[in-house]
């Protein structure tokens, strides 16, 4: 049975584009993994040039077990010549459990099923010693282009060792989530995230927006018997250009003790919702209480003058208290492209999920660089787009919103 319905969805899917409301109501639940998995087996065995939303999808709701299987087939089909959904496969499963990919880096090295995108070399973040060996003995000065690629992997592993011998360019350090100061190699961001839980109520309105959201399992529902943290709504102080009150980003009574925010107990991230969009990064200074003192911003470019009327937060969801929940190691590291609005992205802690280039500002104060504490996806607390994330210098005590979009 399960291998006739999975014919039958994946026939209908590879007919035509399928938008994601579509998908939602097309595919199995999550507990029907063997039908799940078998679509991703027909992608395979198919030489269709697109897959369209529905093979993340299908991802999404299988269990990890289930994921390292198809990592291995995805790179048996490659070795018979290109194929979209091995190379989608791959792409998701180096996100979400690239030590599935470990044994099978010589193989992706030779393969290259992704050149030229800029997740290539996510799988070599689980390279051991003998690959790194291998990446050195690869990064021929005679071989220019071969050199550079494996460099990028080298780049990847994110291993201090191998970081300190790179030498990189400090952009380059900031993509794989360091800063170099003082000689010493610091990291930018703690290794596992929070993610923000949610009132049921709210995240079934957030799935009429996009159904695919429904069986995704990073998003944990909060059970607002006890909030850790609060998202939304303003707090009593103007932005200093247009005088409205901030929205509260993020409010967090306790921080959790791995995110780097050791000077204050607590502490409250807010900016300008109306001023914010044009800024390169808005600071806020915090009091010895972790409650914002005052805001002052870099303008990218001077914001459109505004009619009196409501306030862009006025419109945003009210003041919510969520819960910070430690989901499994599969969703500590995320991708904003590849989540592609399915995924969970409101996170304390971890590395950030960048939108465009990443972007660690510098402290106003001191000048280090402040590291990552957290970002909140703005296009679900109101009728917007883009990310806020979240930046703290503990030494000073400030904290930066540098905001983006596509």
């Amino acid at each position: 049975m399960g291998l006739r319905r999975a014919a039958e969805i994946w026939s209908a899917l590879s007919a035509r584009p399928f938008s994601a409301e579509e998908t939602a109501a097309l595919l199995p639940e999550p507990d029907d993994s063997a039908t799940l998995v078998e679509i991703a087996r027909l992608a395979l065995r198919s030489d269709a040039c697109a897959t369209g939303p529905y093979l993340h999808a299908v991802l999404d709701r299988l269990p990890s077990s289930l994921l390292r299987e198809l990592a291995e087939r995805a790179v048996h089909r490659l070795t018979s010549g290109p194929n979209d959904a091995a190379a989608e496969i791959l792409a998701y499963v180096s996100v979400h459990q690239a030590e599935s990919l470990a044994a099978h880096l010589p193989s992706l090295w030779e393969l290259s099923p992704s050149e030229g995108f800029y997740f290539a070399e996510w799988p070599w973040r689980v390279a051991d010693e003998s690959e790194i060996a291998r990446l050195w003995e690869r990064a021929d000065p005679d071989d220019e282009l071969r050199r550079e690629r494996a460099l990028r992997c080298l780049l990847q592993t994110r291993r201090p060792d191998v970081l300190a011998r790179l030498s990189p360019a400090e952009d380059d350090l900031h993509s794989v989530g360091y800063t170099l100061g003082g000689g010493e190699l610091r990291r930018l961001h703690s290794a596992s995230p929070w993610h923000l839980a949610f009132p049921a109520d709210l995240l079934r309105r957030w799935a009429t927006r996009n159904p695919l959201r429904a069986h995704q399992s990073s998003w944990p529902v909060a059970s607002q018997r006890d909030p850790q943290a609060l998202t939304s709504g303003c707090i009593d102080l103007a932005c200093p250009r247009c005088r409205k009150r901030l929205h509260r980003l993020l409010y967090l009574p306790s921080v959790p003790p791995d995110v780097g925010v050791t000077s204050r107990a607590r502490v409250e991230f807010v900016w300008c919702a109306e001023c914010g969009p044009y800024t390169e990064v808005s600071y806020v200074r915090h009091d010895a209480d972790g409650a914002p003192a005052d805001l002052a911003m870099t303008f990218v470019v001077d914001p459109p003058e505004r009619q009196p009327g409501l306030e862009p937060a006025d419109e945003a969801i009210p003041a919510t208290g969520v819960e910070l929940v430690r989901l499994e190691q599969r969703w500590w590291w995320q991708d904003w492209a590849i989540s592609n609005d399915r995924e969970n992205l409101h996170r304390v802690g971890g590395e950030p999920t960048w939108i465009q280039d990443p972007d660690y500002p510098s402290c106003p104060d001191c000048a280090d660089t402040m590291i990552a504490a957290g970002q909140v996806n703005v296009a679900d607390l109101w009728d917007f787009e883009g990310m806020c994330y979240l930046m703290w210098c503990d030494q000073c005590a400030i904290s930066g919103v540098v905001y983006q979009q596509t």
